[in-house]
This record gives C-alpha cells, structure tokens and sequence, in this order.
C-alpha cells in the first residue's frame, strides 16, 4: 500500500560540477542563477553543492570582483531597483567576510566522489519521498559522451537511469542537465521502463552547450539554456511571468535558444505528459496549486499485430468496432468510407470464406489502428479546450451543451475559426490526411474546437496566442496562418455567442468522435459515456498490438471520468 502526505513536498538537488577557476566560471554564474530561482520562489528543502573553486578564483584572478547571473537591462529601460533585481551576483568581499555560503562548498576528497554522492543522495531522496512528492535535480557541468562531469569523476547517464527507476510510482521526478552532449541522458533513460519521471537537455549528443549571448561581466558566456530557463520562470525579466505554466515555459525556452546552432531538446522521454502547474503555485506554497495534464502532440500508429491472437479477442474487436460505427451511422459520409467498406467487406469476404482467418484477423487490426488513432488525437483537442478554460478564454460548461455539427457550420464564424486552426500540424492530419491511411478525413474534432471557441470567446486574438504558446496542436504554419486576410477575421462578430439549434439527432458526426456533446436518445453518444467507448477502444487494441501498446492516458481517463461525473445526473434529467 502507497504512503501519501496530506501536503506534497518539492526536494531539490543543484550540484555545480565544474572545477576550473579560470574558465568555469559561466557554469558557477548559472548555478547562482538557480539558487535565486528557488530562493524567490520560496522553494524550501533545497541542497546546492558546487565543486567550482571559488577561493582560487578570487585569489588567483586579481582582476575577478564578482560572478553574476542576469542582465541590468539597457540603460533607460529599467529603474535602479528593476536593475537591482534582475541580478544576482557574488561578489569578493562577501567571499572574505567569512560569511556563511549557501550552498556546500565541495572540495579536497569530495570532488573526486561527488558524482557517486550524487547517486548515493538521490537513493536516500527515494526512501524519504512518497506518491505526490516531487524530486528536482539540476546537473550543471561538462558533458561528454558517456555524462556530465561531476568533480573529478563523470556521472554516467545509465546509472542515473537506473537510479531514476528506482522511486517509487507517484513520486515526479525532473531531470535538469546543462552541458555539452546533454542529450545523452534523455537517449539512455529513454530506454528504460515507462515511469513518472521527465528530463529536460537542450541539445543533441553531439553538441556543445555554448550561448552566443555574453555574460555582464563580459568575461564568460552563459549557459543558453539556464539564461532562458531563469528568464522563463520570471526571475530575471518581468514579474508576470512568475504565474508562466510549464508548456508556457517550454515553449519560451525555444524561442529563446533558436537563434544559435543548438539543438533544444526539453522533451518527455519517460512520460509522454507535462505538469500544467503554476510556478509560483508549487507545492510547498500551497496545495490547491492547478495540475492539467496535457498530452505529447503526435500520435503514434502501432506496427504489427502480435502474433497467435486468441479467437476471443477477435470477436470482441469486431464487435468493438461495430459498435462504434454504428454510433455515427451515414453522418460521416465520404470520410468514414474507408473504415465502413473494410468493415463490411471483411465481414462479407470471410463469412463467405474468401479470405482466411488470419488476413480476417489483419483487418480487424487495421480498423483497431484507425479507431485509436481517432480516438488519441482528440485527447489534443479536448486537453486545449481545458487549458483554454483554465485561462478564462472559453466557458468549459457551454462546451458540451448542445449537439456540435449539424446546424453549426451554418454560422459563418466557424469556418473562419477552422481555416485559422488549419495553421497547426495535427488539425492539417485531421483534415487533410494521407491517402494511405485507413482513419480519413476526421475534421469533427477541428470544428468541435471551433465551435466551442465561437460559443465563448470574446477574445480571438488571446485564443490564438495561446494555442500557438502551448503547442497542444502541433506546429504552427505561421507563413499560412500570416496569409489569411486579415480582414476576413475582423469583419467577422465573435462577440456574440453561438448559440445552434437544439437537435434530436442521436448520432455522432464520425465514427470513433468522444468530445462534449449533449443527445437525447442515443446512451452510447452522451458525453458521460465516453469513459466507456474510450476504454473498450483501449482494452482491444492492447488485445491486439499487445499491453502497453495504448501508450499513458492516465490524465485523459481523469478528464473523462471528471465529464463522467459531472454530466451524468444532467443528462439523465434531459437538461439542456
């Protein structure tokens, strides 16, 4: 039985490996920068080690007065305490004073094991740390092809790996590497179980971590990755960016590593979702700090069926499927085609012994394939409708209120939301697939997401903003998007919501469609019944290309069961 904590707790770990005072002194500037971070944050529960030897580097370099972290600014652009505040520095007279350092200076002995204490400390963090609690460790030093150097001695990718997949189920690890060859961690670890845990490099195997950007002294450049890190959290730059979530701070950290030959990869190797939580809501600040969980933007297709299926799971995939094409009967028309003639035809052809069992069975895996896949991609635009409403930018409760595709392209605002969205990558897959793919057009989902942005947003401009910050979508096209005319967006009222005829049509729009619709006859097609259809969808695919092979959609299952619960009573009492 799991051990949970009515509060969670957040540990850190920032270790500085670097160990040469004439030229490491840019590592031991970003690890000030991570120390103001948590410090402003009120993190507490925090340990920083730095092996960087800051004694020779001040008795040495004559000429060294201080090592900063941030930039004052242009003169004129900020007052003298925004300057103040923008930067952190450690200076030569708070390094005689005496005074306490706070962080554990390594030195002697240590340097040569610090990285196996590394380890030993992160094994001691497991048997403390329970379901809920969140482990930080932030690696500065520099890479080679094996790890980071950490002292005198490198701290091997595969056995932080190891150790990683050591804690305990619950308990969030994050992962922070700053140095040449970063992403060797993020190839090593990725091999390893499925566990909660993310790790965040910014460049591949074979690159340097070197910022074009100098520092305020002038003497070493920064990180690039910690100086867009630092600014993303708020710390260094404006206060607004203190509430930035997680996909917020993504996000900033590519467009602010873009402009050098860098490679910035801050990607879920391990859990293929991000915590949309508040910085400045971490949980030894509060607990009711917010947790979406958003997905990883492309959706996969499985290879191969496993091999000697048993005959059950056959029959329980034809009747899967049957059923799901049943819920949209002809709604779909031209873009269901393909999947309604593999149905029926397979059918036909072995009942009628044309075709043998096993190309029978390939079939069925085919139509199992396009299914999930339709099912997967909507889990995009649902988790954007909740991260829109979380912003105050669409009314979650008018989302699922009335039947969505017939009579709603009749509002000419729709379409107008449809062609701006065609500007990201997954709503393009949606509505212009390959040909050679059994799933087809499956445009419901993108005007779904543009009907319910219609219905409730009275501010077009944020929207947009937002779902290009987020990501959720995929790319974005912004030579197609920058092509739309502008004025057929502004001659075009939102601010009136939509408000389409109440149907009595049962059915769905397409095979396979889940997202928030209220029907009045049909039980299969009522939003709290997508839970169900989700996981029977599910439960024959893994049946099929085999366990696990769903991928983690542990926080979709949330979403539909929260839609489970809310809209159950309501529906059943016929409300509208």
């Amino acid at each position: 039985m799991s051990v949970t904590r009515q509060q969670p707790v957040s540990k850190f770990l920032v270790v500085c490996g670097a160990t040469n005072a004439a030229s490491d002194s840019w590592h031991f500037s970003n690890f000030l920068g991570f120390y103001r971070a948590l410090r402003i944050l009120g993190v507490e529960g925090g340990d920083f080690w730095s092996c960087f030897p800051i004694r020779e580097y001040f008795d040495e370099g004559h000429h060294h007065d201080s090592i900063k972290f941030g930039r004052r600014g242009r003169d004129g652009q900020n007052s003298l305490k925004e300057q103040e505040a923008m930067i952190e520095i450690f200076n030569r007279a708070q390094f005689y004073s005496g005074e306490r350092f706070f962080w554990d200076q390594i030195s002697g002995d240590r340097v040569d094991q610090l990285a196996d204490e590394v380890l030993r400390y992160m094994e001691i963090q497991d048997k403390k740390l329970v379901a809920g609690d969140i482990f930080n460790i932030i690696l500065i030093g520099h890479g080679t092809e094996e790890g980071t150097s950490i002292g005198g001695k490198i701290l091997q990718a595969k056995d932080l790996a190891e150790v990683l997949d050591t804690f305990r189920p619950g308990v969030r690890v994050n992962v922070v590497v700053q140095s040449c060859d970063s992403g060797i961690f993020m190839d090593k670890i990725s091999a390893k179980k499925e566990r909660q845990r993310f790790i965040h490099t910014f460049i591949s195997c074979e690159d340097l971590s070197w910022a074009a950007q100098i520092s305020p002294s002038g003497r070493f450049p920064h990180s690039v990755f910690s100086g867009a890190f630092l600014r993303s959290l708020g710390l260094v730059g404006s206060a607004e960016t203190t509430d930035w979530t997680l996909e917020e701070h993504i996000n900033f950290l590519k467009l602010n590593t873009s402009d050098i030959a860098l490679i910035v990869r801050f990607l879920d190797v391990l859990f293929t979702d991000f915590v949309d939580q508040s910085f400045s809501q971490t949980p030894t600040a509060t607990n009711l700090a917010r947790r979406i969980i958003t997905p990883s933007t492309t959706v996969t297709r499985p290879g191969l069926p496993q091999h000697n299926i048993p005959w059950q799971h056959v029959q329980n995939a034809v009747e899967c499927i049957a059923a799901e094409l049943d819920l949209a009967g002809d709604l779909g028309g031209e873009k269901d085609a393909a999947l309604i003639q593999a149905a029926a035809s397979s059918k036909y052809l072995f009942e009628n012994k044309k075709i043998s069992k096993e190309r029978y069975q390939q079939r069925q895996a085919e139509l199992l394939s396009a299914l999930g896949w339709r099912f997967r991609i909507q889990e995009c635009f649902y988790l954007v409708m909740e991260g829109l409403a979380n912003k105050d930018l669409v009314d979650f409760d008018l989302a699922p209120k009335y039947p969505m595709y017939r009579g709603v392209k009749e509002d000419l605002r729709v379409p107008v939301i449809v062609k701006i969205l065609e500007s990201f990558e997954i709503v393009q897959e949606c509505c212009h697939p390959d040909p050679g793919h059994m799933e087809g057009r499956f445009d419901s989902a993108v005007y779904w997401l543009a009907t319910v942005i219609v219905r409730s947003s009275t501010n077009l401009r944020r929207t947009m903003s937002f779902l290009i910050m987020i990501g959720l979508l995929g790319k974005v096209d912004l030579e197609y998007l920058n092509s739309i005319e502008l004025e057929e967006v502004e001659d075009v009222d939102f601010s009136e919501p939509l408000h389409p005829p109440i149907m009595e049509e049962s059915l769905l729009p397409q095979t396979g469609f889940w997202l928030p619709q209220s029907s009045d006859k049909s039980v299969e097609s009522r939003t709290w019944a997508a839970l169900g259809r989700y996981n029977r969808i599910k439960t024959s695919f893994e049946q099929f290309f085999g366990e696990g092979s769903w991928g983690i959609d542990d926080l979709i299952q949330n979403s539909l069961m929260f839609l489970a619960t809310s809209y159950y009573s309501r529906e059943e009492c016929g409300s509208k």
